[in-house]
């Protein structure tokens, strides 16, 4: 007995659920306000500056609005990424029989997680219990500000539990013709540059920062530098 549109769904309690996309511009989302419930999918492809916009359709409800955000991320660069360096960061973190927590992030052990049938531990080399997974943040004290989960292909239930998901795993990791960046975005869930992009004007100014515009400052430097030049104005 709901009311079904393409782009709204009324139920009997009178609660609604509205479907839009802002992927580059507001236009279409002006005018929906009083959301409890704000949940941006694909938030990778969202353009940094019209975020805020897009939350202020929950401007009516300062104390129950609620905002969830997911997507693949994709290079180092992209709105995905600039949030989940604001998040708390938690990872998928599996403790073995052993005792050794296992933790499911590039930077530690997830790369050797990857078993010939299963997710194994890095120690052992004992199978997983993908269902006893915990996730533990990087950064506890943001928990409940603003709680980051990091999910892969590779311990995700539909993929480490089903003998045949995990085999295309394992093909497509083998797959050379598969690019790398696109195997950490798709598969690992972090983000990759691949190497195909303009240098924008900040990324040029960050590692063109070598600390205060002082003499002192450069002489500590020059010693780091095999070519030294100077440039009077």
């Amino acid at each position: 007995s709901s009311k079904q549109t393409v782009l709204r769904r009324t139920y009997c309690n009178q609660s609604t659920d509205t479907y839009s996309y802002a992927l580059l511009d507001v236009l279409r989302i002006r005018g929906i306000t009083g959301i409890d419930r704000l949940w941006i999918d694909e938030i990778q492809g969202v353009r940094e500056d019209i975020l805020p916009i897009i939350e202020q359709t929950q401007a009516a409800r300062p104390y129950t609005g609620w905002k969830r955000y997911t997507g693949t991320p994709l290079s180092t660069g992209n709105l995905a990424e600039v949030l989940w360096q604001k998040s708390s960061q938690g990872e998928q973190v599996i403790r073995c029989g052993c005792g050794k927590w296992n933790i499911g992030a590039v930077d530690h052990d997830l790369l050797n997680m990857i078993g010939p049938l299963c997710p194994i531990c890095v120690k052992c080399g004992k199978p997983l219990d993908i269902m006893k997974q915990v996730f533990v943040p990087r950064y506890r004290e943001r928990e409940e500000e603003f709680r980051g989960r990091h999910i892969s292909q590779v311990l995700h239930p539909l993929h480490a539990c089903i003998p045949l998901q995990w085999r295309k795993l394992r093909r497509l990791m083998a797959e050379p013709q598969f690019p790398k960046y696109q195997l950490y975005n798709e598969v690992f869930g972090v983000s990759f540059d691949s190497a195909d992009r303009m240098i924008d004007k900040p990324a040029l100014q960050a590692v063109c920062n070598l600390g205060p515009n002082t003499m002192e400052e450069a002489r500590k430097k020059r010693r780091d530098l095999s070519v030294c030049g100077i440039g009077i104005d």
